[in-house]
């Protein structure tokens, strides 16, 4: 689930609202590349220039328009240049076939529902679309209790979030290991930038929230493996705390790194947004911070 969340990084400028819905605005600009320059070309050059001048517009905009995305780092461009290829197969065979402006407007609906239906297979993490219609389920396909599956649910969610918080654990990690060797090896001013006791501060303060992060992040798996009743309290303090690590994390590497941070030549922008989305999955810190306050009698 794709969710709003109103963090505005104070580096790139770009909220979390904008990233989720980049794959989307990606497309969108495919869609007018494949759809509105062959309609031009077609209105100023004639309709049997469509076949021809169609396709070798669509091409480069289903090609190359996934590369200018200012949101997809490299590593999902190469899943939006994948959609963008097969899209632009199927999208200007259809321009080749109804080659003429009378019937133009069908090869414009089958590209603009082929983009629409390629959406849900783009992002960080698989996703689908579930319809149920006209369903009829009998009684003896309840599973538990009717009307107290919410508690079934929240001890399902729990794993998934403690999970989740070592999956972040893990990401923060690597995230500042990476960039602790940038400081050791990075000379600037006649000097590694590790010596600079500015970022030697920073980098403490890094271990310490990744150290104190981590403790919560077992204590809340060990609570699962004991089957222990603190278990929902244990699993909000992981999440809320490992969100605040991750983000902080993140948000250091890219300034760390400075100019090459902000590039997709480097994995910092992978790290970012990675942590961004994990922040939300399973409700984000303030969420946590909420429910550990409710349980605890606050």
């Amino acid at each position: 689930m794709r969710l709003p969340h109103p963090f505005r990084n104070p580096l790139l400028g770009t909220s979390f609202r904008w990233l989720l819905w980049s794959d989307a605005l990606t497309l969108l600009a495919m869609m007018v590349g494949a759809v509105a320059l062959p309609w031009w070309i077609a209105q100023s050059g004639g309709a049997h220039d469509l076949s021809v001048y169609g396709v070798l517009v669509s091409a480069m905009s289903f090609v190359a328009l996934p590369l200018l995305s200012p949101f997809a780092d490299r590593h999902s461009k190469r899943s939006l240049m994948t959609v963008g290829l097969l899209g632009f197969a199927i999208a200007t065979s259809a321009m080749a076939a109804f080659a003429t402006l009378a019937h133009y407007r069908l090869a414009v609906v089958v590209a603009i529902v082929l983009c629409v239906l390629l959406i849900p297979s783009l992002g960080a993490r698989g996703a689908a679309i579930v319809t149920f219609e006209n369903v009829e389920v009998g009684a003896d396909a309840v599973l538990g209790e009717a009307d107290k599956g919410f508690a079934l649910l929240e001890k399902v969610l729990d794993r998934a979030r403690a999970g989740l918080s070592a999956e972040m654990l893990g990401s923060a990690i690597q995230a500042f290991e990476t960039t602790l060797d940038y400081l050791k090896t990075r000379v600037q001013f006649g000097q590694v930038i590790g010596s600079f006791q500015a970022l030697q501060h920073r980098a403490a303060k890094m271990f310490t929230d990744l150290e104190l992060a981590r403790s919560t992040v077992e204590a809340a798996l060990a609570a699962i493996d004991a089957d222990s009743p603190d278990v929902p309290e244990l699993v909000s303090l992981a999440k809320a705390k490992m969100g605040d690590t991750f983000h902080l994390v993140s948000n250091e590497m890219v300034q760390m790194h400075g100019g090459i941070g902000m590039t997709d030549a480097h994995d910092a922008g992978l790290y970012l947004k990675r942590a961004r989305a994990a922040e939300a999955t399973y409700g984000g810190q303030s969420y946590h911070r909420d429910r550990y306050a409710r349980i605890n009698g606050y």
